[in-house]
């Protein structure tokens, strides 16, 4: 009804009535499939078959990948197995075995267990009263052309590059700079550690306060007072700070951290003009999609400074 309102307020539908019924006729058709396949997951058959095809090609990629790792670190545990070294201890192996036992059984029931579970889950439609039944290739199938399930692979790749740039990233210039100050290096170390023996409770205490979406949030009240040209200052700032270490690792053929630092100067800047335009309304830091990710991710990097600097 919708794209039929739309399609008439813009001239779209033809004057004629039985052209008219017959595009309307056409719309609720094609609407009925979509919702057939969303809410019902019904799909044509020379679709569903193709989809099929799709999906086993993907799982034999996956099990090729999986087998080649497994292969390769069977290979490298193996040559180091055989040395003389450990041959030279195989006596030991019953009492090595004795020890490891309780450490393994537990990751044997608390990690492998569920996970052969889960694969087998993958290939059932899973019912927790009972009448489970194998699906074959339906779900997986179903879950790579499924455009939520993406959206949440993008969100997840976003939500890791964060992490590892937050965690990584600032820890690693701060022991730098604790190396080569010259007074106080013991009491700064203490100060950046603090963060991760603060009891947990504190901490989200703190950051919703930090969060508030309104004026009286810390975060905001700071943000506010400050003019657009000093947030815009002080992201090409950052970004310079991460670009000079950038362009030495590249020099020194570290190409994968450079781009890490690269990475992290250009997210400072864009976060930077973001705050410059948000002009006299409060940021809504947890509510907004452009900052919510980032919210969540920042008080993590902040709580492993210190262990990361160590």
């Amino acid at each position: 009804m919708q794209k039929a309102q739309e399609l008439a307020i813009d001239g779209e539908l033809s004057e004629d009535t039985d052209v008219r019924l017959q595009e309307l006729e056409a719309l609720l058709h094609d609407s009925a499939e979509e919702a057939r396949q969303l809410m019902l997951g019904v799909v044509e058959e020379d679709q569903q078959q193709f989809r099929h095809t799709v999906a086993l090609w993907v799982l034999l990629l996956i099990l090729s990948v999986y087998a080649f790792l497994i292969y390769r670190l069977a290979r490298a545990y193996g040559a180091a197995a055989t040395s003389d070294a450990i041959m030279s201890k195989r006596r030991h192996l019953v009492w090595v075995s004795f020890l490891l036992f309780p450490a393994m059984s537990a990751i044997l029931v608390w990690q492998y267990l569920p996970l052969g579970r889960g694969l087998l889950m993958a290939f059932q439609d899973y019912r927790v009263m009972g009448g489970t039944s194998w699906t074959g290739l339906d779900n997986l199938a179903s879950v790579l052309f499924d455009a939520a399930w993406w959206h949440s692979v993008w969100l997840a790749i976003r939500y890791t590059v964060l992490v590892i740039i937050l965690t990584f990233l600032p820890p690693l210039f701060l022991a730098i700079l604790l190396q080569e100050t010259p007074f106080g290096r013991l009491f700064f170390r203490t100060v950046y550690y603090l963060p991760a023996v603060v009891n947990g409770l504190v901490v989200i205490l703190m950051w919703k306060g930090f969060y508030e979406e309104s004026e009286n949030g810390l975060l905001n009240a700071l943000v506010m007072k400050i003019p657009s040209a000093v947030h815009l200052g002080l992201g090409l700032l950052l970004f310079l700070v991460c670009f000079l270490p950038a362009r030495r690792l590249w020099k020194l053929r570290h190409r994968l951290y450079a781009m890490l630092f690269v990475l992290a100067g250009g997210s400072l800047l864009y976060t930077a003009i973001r705050l410059a335009g948000g002009g006299d309304e409060p940021v809504r830091w947890l509510s907004d999609p452009d900052t919510a990710m980032l919210a969540c991710v920042l008080p993590l990097a902040w709580a492993g400074m210190g262990p990361g600097c160590l």
